[in-house]
C-alpha cells in the first residue's frame, strides 16, 4: 500500500458567477520513502493541490470531491481537530513564503517548542534541546540565540531553514515541501535540498517536492508529476520523462531550460543562443478549452484536441494527457 493515495481530487473557489473549478480530478500515489516532484508554471495548481492534501486551502475555496489517503485513511473524512493531530505529526509542510508563514511577533524558540508540544510529550527542557538540535542540523549557526530571535532578524534563507526544522521536528513521514528553496541562492538552495534528502535517506521519509525548476527537482526526485491549468498532463520515472517527454507542454518546459554547454562561448564574445519560449499563457480558469487545455498554446494541436483527452498509459509507467502521445507510442510499437 502506497503511503500517500490522491484520487479524483476536485477543489474549486468562489467566482462572480459561481464556483470555478481550479483541480479536476487530479491523482498520484506516493510510495514509502520515495521522492516525488509536482512541476509547472505558476499558476498551474501546485500549491493549491499540496494545501489540499493538509486542509489548509484559502478562504474561498474548497474541496468537492476526490478521497486524500493516508496510510488507507481519507484525510477528507476528518473533522479539523483531527486533522491538526496530522498536520506536523505525521505530515510536515513546508510553506513557500518563509516571512509570511512564520509569526512576526513570535521568536523563532517560542515557535519551533510550540510545534515540538503540540505532537511530543516531553520536559520543557527536553523540548528546547531537541529544538536546538533542529535548528542546527538544517545548518543555522548559534541555535541557542537563533531561538531568541524574532523572524524580522533574521535572513530570508534563515528563515526558510527555520520553516524546514519546525517541519521536520516531529519526524513526519510524509514531507511537503512548497518551492522550499524559491528565495535562495544556488549554495544555500543546494544545502536545504541536501538537508531534506539525508533526512529521507536517514528515516525513509516520503517527500514531495513543488516546483517550477524542472532542472532543480530533476537531480533529485525519482518521479515527476507535470501539472497544468488545474489538471496532471504527464507523470512518470524521471529519466524517462526528461528523455522522452510524452505531452507537448513537458516539451516545451524542457526546452526552455538553459543549455549549460552554450554559456562559455557566450562569456568569451561568441554568439548569444536564444533561449526558446513556451509561447502564451495558461488559461483563465473561468474561460477554459473545452478540448485540450493545452491547446491554444500547443504547436502541434490538431481536430482530435477539441475533445477533452483522458490521461493515457504511454508505457514503462509514464502518463500524458495527449491523444497525440499516445498515438506516436502506439505507431512506435
Amino acid at each position: 500500500m502506497p503511503l500517500l493515495h490522491v484520487q479524483d481530487l476536485d477543489v474549486s473557489v468562489a467566482g462572480p458567477e459561481g464556483r470555478i473549478k481550479i483541480l479536476d480530478g487530479v491523482g498520484f500515489q506516493l510510495e514509502r520513502g520515495s521522492v516525488v516532484a509536482l512541476v509547472g508554471e505558476s499558476g498551474s495548481g501546485k500549491t493549491m493541490t499540496a494545501l489540499a492534501l493538509i486542509g489548509l486551502l484559502p478562504d474561498g475555496a474548497a474541496i468537492d470531491g476526490g478521497r486524500v489517503e493516508l496510510d488507507g485513511k481519507n484525510l477528507l473524512e476528518l473533522t479539523d481537530k483531527q486533522m491538526c493531530s496530522v498536520r506536523g505529526a505525521r505530515i510536515g509542510f513546508v510553506f513557500q513564503e518563509p516571512s509570511a508563514a512564520l509569526n512576526p511577533i513570535h521568536t523563532i524558540g517560542s515557535q519551533i517548542l510550540e510545534a515540538i508540544h503540540l505532537h511530543a510529550a516531553v520536559t520543557r527542557q527536553g523540548a528546547r534541546v531537541l529544538a536546538e538540535s533542529w535548528l542546527g542540523k538544517v545548518g543555522l549557526p548559534e541555535p541557542a540565540r537563533v531561538m531568541r530571535n524574532y523572524p524580522h532578524e533574521l535572513s530570508g534563507g534563515m528563515k526558510q531553514r527555520v520553516l524546514l526544522a519546525i517541519a521536520l521536528v516531529s519526524s513526519p513521514s510524509l514531507l511537503l515541501a512548497d518551492e522550499p528553496t524559491a528565495s535562495l541562492d544556488r549554495t544555500i538552495e543546494a544545502e536545504v535540498i541536501e538537508r531534506i534528502m539525508i533526512e529521507r535517506d536517514e528515516r525513509h521519509m516520503t517527500v514531495l517536492l513543488v516546483s517550477h525548476d524542472l532542472a532543480r527537482v530533476a537531480e533529485v526526485a525519482e518521479s515527476l508529476i507535470v501539472m497544468y491549468a488545474g489538471q496532471i498532463v504527464e507523470s512518470g520515472p524521471t529519466s524517462l520523462v526528461l528523455a522522452q517527454p510524452a505531452h507537448p507542454y513537458t516539451q516545451g518546459l524542457l526546452s526552455c531550460i538553459p543549455d549549460p554547454a552554450s554559456f562559455p562561448a557566450r562569456a568569451i564574445g561568441g554568439p548569444a543562443r536564444k533561449l526558446p519560449v513556451l509561447t502564451g499563457a495558461p488559461p483563465d480558469f473561468a474561460a477554459l478549452p473545452k478540448g485540450c487545455r493545452f491547446v491554444p498554446r500547443c504547436p502541434i494541436a490538431e481536430d482530435i484536441c477539441q475533445d477533452p483527452p483522458p490521461l493515457f498509459d504511454v508505457g514503462n509507467g509514464q502518463s500524458a494527457r495527449c491523444f497525440l502521445a499516445r498515438r506516436d507510442r502506439e505507431t512506435t510499437t
